[in-house]
């Protein structure tokens, strides 16, 4: 258990803060701001945890917990990780998600839900849609285990050319056979 502030809380009270701290700012609509913030609220974390949650060893419900909470946090820091460092190219909204920016625009009215007036809507929603720099581009992320106990691990972000979508429309049994033999699908 963690005393943090005087509340003590479990390791599954973190998982459900986690997945609300998630949904809550590095959801659908985010803002480089609120990813930033995920990020180093996740970072600290998942550096501390060992001195967050304690378990009693005979506790299987617990020791489970504490791993799954443990991969919870891993796999948030290197998604957010990867939306901090789409956010850092300014690259705006696309796809499927709107990066808040105070100076883009809001969605076209008929977009927007029929009962909300014009001054109803939160800025929360105002956005710029992206250009097309990284439309042939792909985000590569690596996660780094950290080097000693207490200090946060590391993701190596890159980005790549797309590779082409190939002409070869083969079933899956003729390529999975393929790989068997050779190795590669390419």
């Amino acid at each position: 258990m963690n005393a943090t502030n005087g509340v003590e809380l479990t390791s599954l009270e973190l998982l459900n803060q986690l997945g609300e701290l998630m949904s809550g700012d590095a959801g659908p609509v985010r803002s480089a701001a609120s990813v930033e913030e995920v990020r180093a609220t996740v970072t600290r974390n998942l550096a501390e945890l060992p001195q967050i949650v304690a378990v009693a060893s005979g506790s299987r419900r617990m020791i489970d917990r504490l791993f799954l909470l443990r991969d919870a946090l891993t796999t948030a820091f290197v998604y957010v990780s990867a939306m901090c460092d789409f956010a850092a190219k300014n690259a705006g909204s696309r796809g499927s998600v709107l990066y808040s920016d105070a100076s883009g625009d809001f969605p076209a009215e008929g977009d927007l839900d029929r009962a909300a007036q014009p001054g109803d809507r939160p800025a929360l929603f105002k956005f710029r849609l992206s250009g097309r720099e990284l439309d042939a581009l792909t985000q590569e992320v690596r996660f780094r285990h950290a080097d000693e106990p207490g200090q946060a691990p590391q993701v190596e972000i890159s980005w790549r050319a797309v590779r082409p979508i190939p002409s070869d429309d083969d079933f899956f049994e003729n390529v999975w056979r393929r790989y068997r033999e050779t190795g590669g699908v390419y």
